[in-house]
């Protein structure tokens, strides 16, 4: 044990208490070699010696195990001494306690053959430590045991107890047989259909902390959200570490020319072996296979034409194989990046589709703008969302604290307005990052209607600026759809926003109107406006070519027209999509 643990850096037992196991051995011989030659009247008293040199030893060997096992249970070297102190305690425990100290009282439990044949334990084990390079999960395998035998308790006592009675009863011609068969097919069929409800209560309190539920409700929530091929790799990166004590892990591609991986972690050596291997199972392989190195494993998350999306899993930090749990769990969650990976690749494809077709029509087609609006708004909303339920939320936290600390505690008139200044600080914070979450999601904009949801706007916009907004509408509300419902809204904040911005203007006017299924949209204001040769060249930084495109994304027209000290006037038509 000392000479195998020194690779782990790791001292087992000090010099002097070698010496005391050596002494035990010398005398344990000694004591042997006296028994089988000499016949003397000490015999009798040598026997309980030889047992006890034999009993206390191992006790104590056990003993510093445990020691070693509460001292590193929470580090990488927790499963080897759980491995060790199991098979020393499984290889002495029936020789030491069911044999040898009952027989000081002459009743051994079981027969020194039994007892004796559990010590092979212990060479069996060590022969599996030095030769194998990762162990087995042994908590994996010591908490399905302990699973097993408590489901084995209650139907074993039953069968003891059936089978004696069944024993005494007799019978003739095989009645007694076909009675034990009948009993006990009887007391497994209801030990099954109990073992439905312990794998649920008790199954999953012995297999640590691999919640496999909880982690894939986890993750498809979070790659829900996921938009980019590098969101899934840090997505996926966060659950398997939050799950697994891994070494490392690296995503790479593969394909059937390349003689290496691209992992720095690995030598050189192992990376051409890993390249190797997949190349010659790359036809079979399918996205979620799962495939097992000389060093990791590697997860196939998609795959392209002759090229692999790999991610490769390195060992385990605590010495152990993958388990089947462990296998099977990072192969589903390989599935579904699969899924996910395999639908951003397709949304790639489709955006260079797009550009392309932009590129040879040097404008895009109304739908394509129409498509590119819509993943904006919906990028938006998930903006507001994340801002809404986090940092607005932990907003809101700090200021209760800070108001509860400026109350409760005592401090000095100082700190009191310091943190009272602090506290003015934060209600300001929050109040902008309501604005910008309004911003990006009009709330209840379908809900209110057109005409009532401009209306706030106006209300908000004439608050925070100089200007005043007059508004002259028809009865527009219903007869729009989703979409132009919010591109109008869209189109007056980006309107609003020049008019403070730029125009500096005073007084705004807006007026919706409907003519022969035409939306006709009139805004004008009495800011600085511009010469038309500096309005070219300001074209894209005022906003007003985005409001051309997203008019042009519902084929509609969109006429401006601007002078120095005149303002700015702006003709919108859009057809009606109800």
């Amino acid at each position: 044990m000392n000479s195998y643990l020194r690779k782990f850096e790791e001292c087992f037992v000090s010099k002097p208490w070698l010496m005391f196991f050596y002494i035990c051995i010398v005398f344990h011989i000694v004591m042997r070699s006296i028994r089988e030659l000499v016949d003397v009247e000490f015999y009798a008293y040598g026997s309980i010696l030889l047992i006890l040199f034999f009993a206390i030893p191992n006790i104590l060997i056990v003993a510093k195990l445990i020691q070693q096992y509460r001292k590193h249970r929470l580090d990488h070297l927790r499963s080897l001494f759980k491995l060790t102190l199991i098979a020393h305690t499984l290889a002495f425990f029936p020789f030491v306690c069911l044999y040898s100290l009952p027989s000081l009282f002459d009743y051994p439990i079981v027969s020194n053959d039994v007892a004796a044949a559990f010590l092979l334990t212990l060479p069996i084990i060590y022969l599996y430590m030095l030769m194998t390079r990762m162990l087995f999960d042994v908590d994996f395998i010591v908490n399905r045991f302990i699973y097993h035998a408590l489901l084995a308790i209650v139907p074993s006592a039953l069968m003891a107890i059936l089978g004696m009675w069944v024993a005494r009863s007799g019978g003739q011609n095989g009645i007694e047989g076909i009675r034990m068969f009948l009993l006990f097919y009887f007391l497994l069929v209801i030990t099954l259909f109990v073992k439905e409800s312990m794998d649920r209560r008790v199954k999953n309190k012995l297999n640590g902390r691999l919640d496999i539920s909880d982690s894939f409700e986890r993750f498809s929530h979070k790659v829900s959200r996921v938009m980019k091929c590098s969101d899934l790799e840090k997505v996926l990166e966060q659950e398997i570490n939050s799950s697994l004590p891994v070494l490392d892990m690296a995503f790479f591609d593969l394909d059937i020319h390349q003689t290496e991986v691209m992992i720095d972690k690995l030598r050189m050596t192992e990376r051409a072996e890993m390249a190797s291997v997949l190349r010659k199972k790359m036809n079979l392989l399918a996205p979620g296979s799962l495939l097992t190195m000389s060093r990791g494993i590697c997860l196939v998350i998609g795959k392209r034409q002759d090229s692999l999306y790999i991610l490769w899993v390195d060992d385990k930090a605590n010495h152990t194989r993958f388990n089947p749990d462990e296998r099977n769990w990072l192969s589903t969650l390989a599935n579904y990046s699969a899924i996910v990976y395999e639908n951003l690749y397709l949304i790639e494809e489709i955006i260079v589709d797009l550009e392309t077709e932009i590129q040879k029509h040097s404008h895009a087609p109304s739908w394509v703008l129409r498509l590119i609006f819509n993943l904006s708004e919906n990028e938006r909303r998930r903006l507001a969302s994340d801002l809404h339920d986090s940092a607005l939320q932990d907003q809101i936290i700090w200021l209760r604290r800070l108001e509860t600390t400026i109350i409760d505690e005592k401090m000095s008139d100082g700190l009191r307005a310091e943190l009272e200044q602090i506290r003015e600080g934060l209600l300001d914070v929050i109040h902008q990052i309501r604005e910008t979450c309004n911003e990006l999601r009009p709330p209840l904009l379908m809900e209110m209607g057109l005409t009532q949801a401009l209306e706030q706007l106006f209300v908000e916009a004439q608050t925070r600026t100089d200007y005043v907004v007059n508004f002259s509408t028809e009865s527009i509300d219903g007869l729009l759809g989703d979409e132009q419902t919010l591109a109008i809204y869209r189109i007056t904040q980006e309107l609003l926003r020049n008019a403070a911005k730029h125009a500096r203007a005073s007084r705004v006017e807006i007026a919706i109107r409907l003519e022969e299924g035409i939306l006709h949209y009139t805004y004008s204001d009495n800011g600085v406006g511009m010469e038309w040769s500096v309005a070219e060249d300001s074209f894209s930084h005022m906003g007003i070519s985005g409001i051309k495109e997203r008019v042009r994304s519902f084929e509609g027209s969109f006429d401006w027209h601007s002078q120095l000290g005149k303002g700015l006037f702006a003709v919108i038509r859009l057809p009606i999509r109800s």
